[in-house]
Order: C-alpha cells, then structure tokens, then sequence
C-alpha cells in the first residue's frame, strides 16, 4: 500500500469520528457514501486495468511483435499466456549448446507482462528480465537443450537395419573390366631392352679433373713467415699482398684484391685514413685494423704473389 492511500484511509476515519460527534446521521451517511464509492471505484478500476495490462503488447513496437502475445529481439523471447505465466527464453544457445529460461508463475502475472511490454526494446535480455523481476517474485533460471542439441540425441537413437548387409551374388556377364587396365594387354617392349655393360660409357670429367681445374688454395705459411721478419707484426698497406690484407678484421680476399686495384691505380695510400676510407671498414674495426698496420716505401719491384692465387683461404 503506497503512502498517499494510507493517508487517505487515515484521513476519512479522522473525518469520520468528527463528524459522528457532532453530527452522527451525517456522519453515518458520509460513510456510506465512502463504502460504496470506493468498492465502485476498486472494482472499475481492477477490470479496466487488468484488461489495459492483458493487452500491453500495443506498446512493444512492431517490428518485436512475433505473434499473440509472442515479442522477441535478437537477444530473447518473451511468451505470455493471460492470467497463467510467462517465459522468458534465450535465443542463442551458449557453449554447452543449451539456453536458458525462466517462468514466472505466483505473482500479478498480467502486471509483470505490462512491465515487460514497456521497456522492451532491441537490447533487453533475460538477464535485464532477471534482475528486474527478482525484487518482486522468486526468478529461477534453468538451462534446456537447445533443438539443434535435441535433434543430435535423437540422431544418435537411430537404429540401423542390418539385416540386408552381408555377402552379395553377381552374375559372370554383369562384370566388366576396370577401364584402368586398358592396354596391358600389349607387351612392354622398351621394358625388355637390356643394357650392355659395353655400351656404358665413362663420364666425361672425373672428380679428380674437377678437382684439378678448382681454384689454388691460398698457402698462408708463406704470408705468416714474411709477417714474422717484421718485428711488430705489422702490415705495410703500400707493399702488403693480397692475403696479408685479407688478415685484417673484416676483410676478405675479395675486399683485398679491390684495395689492391685501387692502390694499383693511385700508386700508394697517403695516408691510414685513406685506407680505412677505401677499405670501408665499420666503427667499431677502426682502431684495431689501425694498430695492425703502417705507410711503408712504395716497393714493388717483385711480382704479387697473389696474382694467380684463388679466392680460397686455408689456414
């Protein structure tokens, strides 16, 4: 009972006490008048309302309305049965391939289906429904096998009849040969060829005349002997072959045969700077290519004992 009724009710007894000392057949007339006035307005407004709630599906917007009394969104289905009950559904099963509901059977059935009808809209779901209705009745959820679920149990009942099944017998004139066996019939005449022992010929080139046409190994013996005389084991940049160059980090034969073309070309090196610039060597070799060499006179005078030596290096 709301606060503003009790009030009334309070009031018309005050009133009414009043009034009957002072002026009892007044008072017992007013009474009278209040009783049958408020059964009147009572039982009005019980049948008006209960007709106006059984018919709240007008407020769901139409494109909810799924049947009579049926509303649903992509999130849940709502079926109300007047004066009974009503189940909220899922519409998606969940990972176990169940959904879950829940029925609301005690209560003022026809007034929670006008509660549902006026907040019902695109993003509303059992647990909206669920909270909503919990502080008013008892909201059980269960969970139900999905049809999908339902169908594959069933699915599984099936009995098979295997009575028909076991050996069959043909007739000789109902076979026919498989088309994959179409030409064995002919003999394989290059499958009969025999090779002769005489007719294998030798391969042009053996390992040892490709061994022989492979490039020189590089012997160091002789670059490490020459390295010793120096006292401190230092490579003269203007003099320097290409394997002694190759010694320094970072440089291969390859990088040493293009150093030596350029010094070729430009004389000698002024300067370890230009060397180092020529070389390309990164930061970090810099100073340690720097402590392994030094300008020394331009002598040429002898061959580059590197002129015919491969790219191979074996230490």
């Amino acid at each position: 009972m709301s606060y503003g009724r009790f009030d009334l009710y309070v009031g018309a007894v005050v009133a009414y006490i009043l009034a009957y000392s002072y002026v009892p057949d007044l008072a017992n007339f007013l009474l009278f008048v209040f009783v049958i006035g408020g059964i009147c307005v009572l039982v009005f407004r019980t049948v008006i309302v209960e007709k106006l709630n059984k018919n709240s599906i007008k407020l769901v917007a139409k494109q909810f309305v799924k049947g009579t009394n049926v509303i649903g969104n992509s999130h849940c289905t709502v079926k109300y049965s007047p004066d009974e009950q009503i189940i909220i559904m899922d519409n998606h099963s969940n990972q176990y391939n169940k959904k879950r509901m829940f029925t609301i059977k005690k209560g003022k059935i026809n007034k929670y289906w006008n509660s549902i009808c006026k907040v019902f809209d695109e993003y509303v779901s059992l647990d909206s429904y669920a909270a909503l209705f919990s502080l008013e009745t008892d909201v059980d959820i269960i969970s139900i096998d999905s049809p999908s679920a339902q169908v594959k149990k069933r699915e599984r009942r099936i009995n098979i009849d295997n009575s028909n099944i076991g050996p069959k017998y043909v007739e000789i004139s109902d076979i026919q040969k498989d088309t994959f066996v179409d030409g064995t019939d002919k003999p394989n005449i290059e499958g009969e060829k025999i090779v002769e022992i005489n007719d294998i010929k030798p391969v042009k080139e053996t390992v040892d005349n490709i061994q022989s046409k492979s490039e020189v190994l590089v012997d160091m013996s002789a670059v490490m002997a020459k390295m010793s005389n120096n006292p401190d084991n230092k490579i003269d940049i203007n003099n320097a072959t290409e394997s002694e160059i190759s010694l320094l980090p970072s440089v291969n034969i390859i990088i040493a045969k293009k150093i030596i073309e350029y010094r070729n070309k430009n004389r000698s090196f002024k300067s370890e700077e230009e060397f180092i610039e020529v070389l390309g060597a990164k930061p970090h070799f810099v100073t340690k290519i720097k402590s392994m060499i030094y300008l020394g006179d331009v002598n040429r005078t002898e061959s580059n004992d590197d002129d015919n030596q491969g790219r191979i290096v074996d230490f």
